[in-house]
């Protein structure tokens, strides 16, 4: 089992540094699925495909302007953390702007644009200066927290980093918090005028996750209120949205594309942002997943907290 760990390892921080997917065969799953708080019978059923293609997929990208004065046009082989952080953020505002039930027009009627406040999410994390959540703000706001631009980030520094971006950007309807050492409390959670996603980063074992945490990462998949988590292999992040089993279900950052034309978003069609958009899932064994992770939560109103809360102290029991 060991020498298996350490191949998938090796060949994952290849295809960080490469930009060529791991494309490792994932592990068969032939029962019930949840999805981020959706329960599906199986991973095939068309539900379950049309509510995965759904999540905004955020990838590495290539060939657009250099970062704050940086030879940095791509973020191949550093961006991955930073790219699952985005799509964390963009189930969040999709969440709080289209609803949990919303779902893309088919990719196959390209003659049928998308729905323009989906167009205007996604437009947010666009690989432009311009974009207020772009790869450009995020590396150069990491600077704040000692790396880098090109330094891959820990789950720590991308919650900080998200909490800074969007807390200071009035445009933007959420708000975010960032749990301190694994713990929420509710006094210091501002239920005002927009939604609120709580960031929690956690450490879950030493040199590989605790087996006394699978349950409960699994329960939180299955949270309605869950927008995702975070993680992955050491030095390489995915994020997760699901479960089957003892079998967690990602996206993946690691697929190279060249960044995409910003123009307004009512001009775009399905197919033209399609690269957003992810039709196979992929699984993991929950024993290969790194302890190092973000977990992800929204919240519309103080109401929702509450039954959150509610429902942790009974998974806990």
């Amino acid at each position: 089992m060991a020498n298996t760990h350490n191949s998938d390892t090796f060949l994952s921080r290849i295809s960080a540094r490469t930009g060529i997917p791991f494309t490792s065969d994932s592990p068969e799953v032939t029962g019930p699925v949840t999805l981020l708080g959706k329960a599906y019978p199986l991973i095939t059923d068309a539900g379950c495909l049309e509510d995965f293609r759904s999540i905004i997929w955020v990838t590495y990208r290539k060939e657009y302007p250099c970062i704050n004065g940086t030879s940095f046009s791509t973020d191949v082989g550093w961006g991955c953390m930073l790219r699952s952080g985005q799509m964390m953020v963009a189930e969040a505002l999709k969440r709080f702007t289209l609803g949990r039930d919303w779902r893309l027009p088919s990719a196959s009627d390209d003659s049928k644009q998308n729905d323009v406040e989906y167009a205007k999410i996604v437009s947010l994390f666009f690989d432009t200066p311009n974009a207020p959540l772009s790869i450009h703000h995020i590396a150069t706001k990491g600077q704040l927290h000692d790396k880098k631009i090109g330094e891959w980030f820990g789950p720590m520094t991308i919650s900080q980093v998200i909490k800074t971006l969007i807390n200071d950007n009035l445009d933007i309807s959420l708000k975010v918090h960032v749990a301190s050492e694994g713990a929420v409390y509710t006094k210091e959670l501002d239920f005002g005028q927009s939604g609120i996603l709580v960031l929690i980063p956690v450490r879950l074992g030493l040199e590989g996750l605790n087996a006394v945490y699978y349950e409960s990462i699994k329960a939180c998949l299955g949270m309605k209120h869950c927008v995702g988590i975070a993680g992955g292999r050491p030095n390489s992040s995915l994020f997760f949205v699901g479960c089957s089993g003892d079998n967690l279900i990602y996206l993946d950052p690691h697929f190279l594309r060249p960044a995409i034309a910003c123009k307004a978003p009512e001009a775009y069609t399905v197919n033209e942002l399609e690269s957003y958009q992810c039709t196979t899932p992929r699984t993991t064994p929950i024993d290969l997943v790194d302890p190092s992770m973000v977990l992800g939560f929204c919240f519309a109103d103080e109401a929702e907290w509450e039954e959150f809360v509610s429902y942790s102290r009974k998974v806990s029991a």
